[in-house]
């Protein structure tokens, strides 16, 4: 069950890393201390107009945007997500993922999936296919800080990280995304653990989890992008050592999740989850 897949994007679009590394670092005063860890993160959905105003300064973050939310990259992520994920996939009969549908008043741009409303009404969905809908999130780690060991919930489909390290952060060996490796077929799972919750393993648990996993640290490079896939396995944290002090370290987090999860909500319920999941 393969949980990390490096995936080459950069025969779709140019990246100018180092002006998406300014770009992300622009929103001060809308930046907020992310509860689920010691990291900063700037969430588009709560600054709709505001992010609206960085895609149209941005090419690279319009590029961006567009492919992760194209029909090749939705079809590509389907391949390798309902392998690893397939023992999420209950129903024989699914057999690729589709954009669902938003609710939006005005027009539509580059930055709409990313901050509208999913639709919630079953009508509009193939049964056949299941509907997605993405977030995203800038993320900032400063030395010392970071995120424990954790699962995330496993109606989150796949994540995809792209890295924005400086020249002397580029390749850092310790700087990556961590993720602890099955060392056998069965799961680590502590005890009174659900997938459905997010939380963090206590220090003893990840003890624990180090002596069943093997660690493997991610290059931190802007030479590739990285998908993973939210499974049973899929371990994984931060740490940013407080002697290596580079700067931030700053990232570009998209996340895709199954959209009939939340199609029992009501709007208001619906917002605040698209916020507290990102």
């Amino acid at each position: 069950m393969q949980t990390v897949f490096f995936i080459d994007t950069s025969s779709h679009f140019q990246l100018n890393h180092r002006a998406l590394r300014d770009l992300v670092l622009l929103p001060n005063n809308n930046w907020c201390c992310d509860h689920r860890g010691s990291k900063y993160v700037y969430q588009p959905r709560l600054h709709a107009d505001h992010f609206q105003q960085l895609v149209e300064s941005s090419t690279s973050l319009r590029n961006l945007l567009d492919f992760f939310w194209s029909d090749i990259w939705i079809n590509t992520m389907y391949q390798y997500v309902s392998v690893a994920k397939q023992d999420y996939f209950t129903q024989s009969h699914i057999n690729s993922f589709h954009r669902c549908k938003f609710e939006s008043s005005g027009y539509v741009t580059s930055a709409t999936p990313y901050t509208a409303t999913p639709y919630t009404d079953k009508d509009l969905y193939d049964n056949n296919s299941i509907p997605i809908f993405p977030q995203i999130e800038f993320s900032c780690i400063t030395p010392g800080c970071g995120i424990p060991a954790h699962l995330d919930r496993q109606d989150k489909l796949a994540s995809i990280l792209i890295y924005l390290p400086t020249d002397l952060q580029n390749n850092h060996p310790l700087l990556g995304t961590k993720f602890w490796i099955s060392k056998n077929s069965q799961p680590f799972c502590p005890e009174d653990y659900s997938y459905d919750d997010y939380r963090f393993l206590d220090e003893l648990e990840e003890d624990r989890l180090a002596s069943a996993t093997n660690a493997l640290i991610l290059p931190f490079t802007n030479a590739s992008t990285v998908m993973f896939a939210s499974n049973l396995k899929s371990w994984h944290s931060i740490h940013y050592p407080r002697d290596i002090n580079l700067g931030p370290r700053v990232s570009i987090n998209i996340n895709f999740y199954k959209a009939v999860q939340l199609m029992k909500r009501d709007h208001f319920n619906l917002n605040f989850e698209l916020a507290r999941q990102i």
